[in-house]
């Protein structure tokens, strides 16, 4: 089984900047344990601006995927559990509907795999397979 990366381009700043997420979810509660605690409908706020694109996934502060996004991995974990979330720019009236995935948490990352200097980033993973007892979709655990 091939896992991937999947991240958004940190250097992009038309991307809706989300104001007020952690006002509204709480970080610990994006587990399968705790995801009852995430209400199923969230709205949040976005700075406003005209040059802003609403791409398929955004991953700053939180995992958040578009319908499209959603419905693709949906092919590949059908029983996985989400959190609708409405971004809104009030200011412009525009709204996109994302989703929270509520991801299983794994520490699989093996230590062969390769990491940037200050270890914030994955250069080439490699992960223990019996650890994701065969999810097709994970967080990595710490």
């Amino acid at each position: 089984m091939k896992y991937f990366l999947v991240s958004t381009d940190t250097e992009d700043t038309q991307v809706p900047y989300i104001t007020d997420w952690f006002d509204q979810i709480n970080p610990q509660d994006i587990t399968p344990e705790r995801a009852g605690n995430i209400p199923e409908v969230t709205l949040l706020s976005m700075e406003s601006g005209a040059e802003i694109i609403f791409p398929d996934i955004l991953n700053t502060p939180g995992f958040l995927v578009s319908t499209m996004a959603h419905d693709v991995l949906k092919l590949y974990d059908p029983y996985l559990q989400y959190r609708r979330m409405l971004v809104i720019d009030r200011l412009l009236r525009r709204k996109q509907l994302y989703f929270l995935p509520i991801l299983p948490v794994c520490d699989c990352l093996l230590t062969e795999s390769e990491l940037n200097q200050d270890k914030s980033k994955i250069i080439h993973g490699v992960i223990d397979l019996e650890k994701t007892q065969r999810r097709p979709i994970i967080k990595l655990g710490e």
